[in-house]
């Protein structure tokens, strides 16, 4: 798992719209999550990146664990995790496209 900063300075502020714009919809797919309560969930996932919009979440995975904010841009691999809140958080998350569904 690495988190790195959403960089305003190269992609604009933090935006629904940037962070859209940031991963093209021919090679990712791009959705909104949102959680309105507490929960703690854990499962399988395949690899993804994970960017906070509001909120703040801890993300166990690969043998560590972050609280993740706003602004956090999170790399993490395919396997089981742990995503845990206690109260509403809004987070985009950005799952590459197979080999057979990439557009041209």
């Amino acid at each position: 798992m690495r988190i790195t900063r959403w960089d305003d300075e190269e992609m604009g502020p933090l935006s629904e719209e940037a962070a859209q714009r940031r991963f093209h919809r021919s090679l990712y797919e791009v959705a909104i999550r949102e959680v309105a309560e507490s929960v703690r969930v854990s499962g399988d996932a395949p690899r993804r990146t994970l960017i906070g919009l509001s909120g703040a979440w801890l993300l166990e995975a690969e043998g560590q664990r972050a609280l993740v904010k706003p602004g956090d841009v999170v790399e993490v691999a395919s396997g089981k995790f742990t995503f845990e809140t206690s109260g509403p958080v809004r987070y985009l998350a950005v799952y590459p496209l197979p080999p057979d569904r990439v557009v041209n």
